[in-house]
């Protein structure tokens, strides 16, 4: 039984070939990839509670929950400093009479 022999290319233009293949592979896989990152919904997770939550904008750290209580933290401590500036304003109203 005689076989046939096969034509093979030069080991050292399959092992290029083969470089040249798996390089437009992962180009491909790459784009793909950059293509659906794109359109993917973007998750993060919050600073303070660790849950994974979708995010509204790139600056954005905090979950819908904690935001509001950041709000609330933040809107107390600027009530607060407008009380202190008008105790401070009747202190001196006061020592001035």
């Amino acid at each position: 039984m005689a076989q046939k022999q096969l034509h093979k290319k030069p080991l050292g233009l399959q092992i290029t070939v083969a470089r040249k293949r798996a390089k437009n592979k992962s180009k491909k896989r790459d784009k793909l990839l950059a293509t659906q990152n794109e359109y993917a919904p973007k998750y993060k997770r919050c600073c303070c509670c660790s849950i994974n939550f979708l995010a509204a904008g790139k600056q954005q750290t905090h979950c819908k929950k904690c935001i509001s209580v950041v709000d609330q933290i933040a809107a107390t401590k600027k009530r607060l400093a407008v009380e202190k500036k008008l105790d401070q304003q009747l202190l001196r109203e006061y020592k001035g009479q």
